[in-house]
């Protein structure tokens, strides 16, 4: 599908071409720029000539520009009239804009591992005793190290419980242990292909012990189904099936934990578990559940979703509404809220958000501020994030560390007992810590 583009910002960088995503969040596919989908329009690539993946498209120009991953966004303002998007993966060479793509896409981190996009090429670090990084090895590492063969035309990546994903080239790769949709349950250190999946990927969001992607707009889901996550009757699936329930056209998807959601037409559909009513479901609430169910009480103008371990929140023209639990987690505040709330104390219009555990983050035009009560990073209400240079460009989220892009560099937080935070270092850090070993750090 394609929809006329959202506008976007654009800043300078360091890491040409790094940006960053939560597995667990994601954002409107729907922007402008190329699109190594078969689309009609390719940034960077005059008519009927081709771009350096060798797809046929066209120029990009204004914002009728169509694009198909979320990881491309409008550049306001660019120079390069022709060239006015941005992805992660740079199609092409510049001149006089950056190519950086600050966008959503480009970072996944999973439970204890992270991972960045950097130039198309795949870096990650962390936990590694399920072979999370990808490196055809089971070190850990406490700086970035490059993902095995994926030295280009990674477009995004994600990270899940003990695995992580990447669409490249419009196909979708994993590695990692459990699931990773090639029909077996072998661990694998270095990327294998998700079966069925080999072109057309829009979007990969992962939860625990279960993945999903967006293609031709529909959800494909596999793994563990045992609480309804994977929107089949399944208990588990070696390979991607359909999610039954929903609309043709989903523009976007997130996934936590035992449940996954979905943004369809301006509405929000979930399914899975639900201890805390993130799924939605009207009390007294089932604790699971396998068909989509549509989240009442949402505004319109919706324009990203994103899932946390007991809560999920959307951005709707500039504002962030959150369901489920509705204050810090803990046994003496079991308040869950089924009706979506506006998140007060932001002092201007949000340009994206991510959740991870529990703990939110939403991105300003002038930094970024979080809420929750995740491991050294904890805050009831929105508060400022100190320590990041300027300007913020992005934000990703795991269970209990975060990773931000500011000033062209990744700079993480938060829980860091296996590296995580890449910073060469596994002491914990309530302030963002540089990490090292990316191309350009």
């Amino acid at each position: 599908m394609s929809r006329i583009c959202r506008r976007s910002w654009t800043w300078g960088h360091k890491l040409a071409g790094a940006c960053l995503v939560l597995g667990a969040s994601a954002t409107l596919i729907s922007g402008c720029g190329r699109t190594p989908l078969n689309s009609s329009v390719t940034d960077g690539a005059a008519p009927g000539t081709q771009d350096e993946t060798g797809i046929p498209g066209a120029d990009s120009s204004g914002e009728m520009a169509s694009c198909l991953i979320a990881s491309v966004h409008y550049l306001e303002g660019a120079s390069n009239p022709k060239n006015s998007c941005q992805s992660c993966q740079p199609s092409h060479s510049t001149t006089d804009w950056s190519d950086l793509g600050a966008g959503p896409g480009c970072l996944g981190l999973g439970d204890s591992h992270s991972c960045a996009v950097v130039n198309g090429s795949a870096w990650c670090w962390g936990d590694n005793s399920q072979s999370e990084l990808g490196n055809s090895s089971s070190a850990s590492s406490t700086i970035a190290v490059p993902v095995h063969g994926l030295s280009s035309g990674v477009q995004m990546i994600a990270g899940g419980g003990f695995a992580t994903w990447a669409i490249v080239n419009g196909g979708l790769e994993a590695w990692g242990s459990g699931y990773l949709g090639n029909n077996s349950l072998a661990d694998s250190s270095i990327p294998v292909q998700v079966q069925g999946l080999s072109s057309g990927v829009q979007a990969v969001a992962a939860g625990l012990d279960h993945a999903c992607a967006l293609s031709g707009g529909q959800v494909w889901c596999w793994g563990v189904g045992n609480w309804g996550q994977l929107g089949t009757p399944d208990q588990q699936s070696l390979v991607p099936v359909r999610v039954q329930g929903l609309a043709s056209g989903v523009q976007a998807i997130a996934a936590q934990g035992s449940y996954t959601c979905a943004l369809v037409a301006d509405s929000v559909w979930c399914w899975g578990h639900n201890s805390y009513d993130q799924v939605g479901y009207f009390a007294p609430a089932p604790p699971m559940g396998k068909d989509p169910t549509k989240i009442d009480g949402l505004p319109s103008g919706l324009q990203a979703i994103a899932a946390g371990d007991v809560r999920t929140c959307v951005l709707a023209s500039g504002s962030v509404y959150c369901w489920g639990q509705n204050g810090p987690k803990s046994f003496s505040n079991p308040s869950v809220s089924l009706v979506p709330w506006m998140i007060s104390g932001l002092p201007s219009a949000v340009r994206a958000i991510a959740a991870g555990g529990d703990y939110v983050c939403a991105l300003l035009d002038d930094g970024l501020m979080c809420w929750g009560s995740n491991w050294n990073m904890g805050s009831v209400l929105p508060a400022r994030i100190e320590g990041l240079p300027s300007p913020v460009q992005a934000v990703a989220m795991g269970s209990n560390h975060a990773c931000a892009l500011a000033a062209g560099s990744v700079w993480c937080w938060g829980s860091n007992g296996d590296g995580q935070l890449g910073n060469d270092s596994t002491s914990d850090s309530s302030v963002p810590v540089l990490v090292q070993g990316l191309p350009g750090s």
